[in-house]
């Protein structure tokens, strides 16, 4: 790999112990609720996860809100911009995840090659999804084939800003795919065998990506946006 991406990316190397990986055992008591009439359009939420600046997940997270704590930290020496320097950047503190240059593309199937351009955000989306499902007591296996939606709000465009800045010499087989928002749902949806609604849109009113993978009881109604 060239030396001047590595530090970009580093999507090659594994977590010793990925937080997302493992077997399904427990059940998530919420998901043994009785089911809904198929008239009834009421949403059940039956697992969560999330990802967020000094919080690793859901837990972590409610315990900073309860203890009224600041995720604003100093910036880490590994996020200097490496592509155009420091100089960049604008305030020397910020809110920023741990650990994104981790990701066992193995575990989902994907070359290192490939693992290796893709948007942070594609990476997070699938991680989340396995622990969403992990937090619901679901396996994947459940989900292959059947009627599962896969909607993703995405924002920012971050990473294919700085792979640009790298200029062509750096574009590859799967610069994009890797760097393609519309492509996040697509990535959930594909690991998990899911066959039914997927829907990546850009949430310009939010600063982070949401993500939520659904069993609907009926197909969706579609409506026209005239705004």
């Amino acid at each position: 790999m060239n030396s001047q991406v590595e530090p970009l990316v580093g999507a090659h190397r594994k977590t010793a112990v990925p937080p997302w990986k493992g077997d399904i055992i427990v059940p998530n008591p919420a998901f043994s609720a009785p089911i809904l009439p198929s008239s009834d359009e009421s949403v059940a939420v039956t697992g969560v996860s999330c990802r967020l600046p000094q919080a690793a997940g859901p837990e972590a997270f409610w315990q900073s809100l309860r203890q009224g704590g600041s995720a604003i930290v100093e910036r880490p020496a590994d996020r200097e911009d490496k592509a155009s320097g420091a100089g960049d950047w604008h305030s020397e503190r910020g809110g920023f995840l741990s650990r994104v240059d981790e990701f066992d593309a193995e575990f989902f199937g994907i070359s290192p090659e490939e693992a290796s351009a893709m948007d942070p955000q594609q990476r997070l989306a699938l991680e989340l999804a396995w622990e969403a499902l992990e937090d619901a007591g679901i396996t994947n296996r459940a989900l292959r084939g059947s009627r599962t939606g896969v909607y993703v709000g995405a924002m920012a465009g971050d990473y294919a800003t700085l792979a640009a800045r790298l200029g062509a010499d750096h574009i590859g087989p799967y610069s994009l795919t890797g760097t393609a928002r519309g492509l996040i749902a697509n990535r959930v949806s594909y690991a998990l065998g899911a066959e039914s609604v997927v829907v990546s849109c850009p949430v310009w009113m939010s600063s982070t990506q949401g993500s939520s993978v659904s069993r609907p009881r009926k197909p969706p109604r579609w409506t026209r946006n005239s705004g």
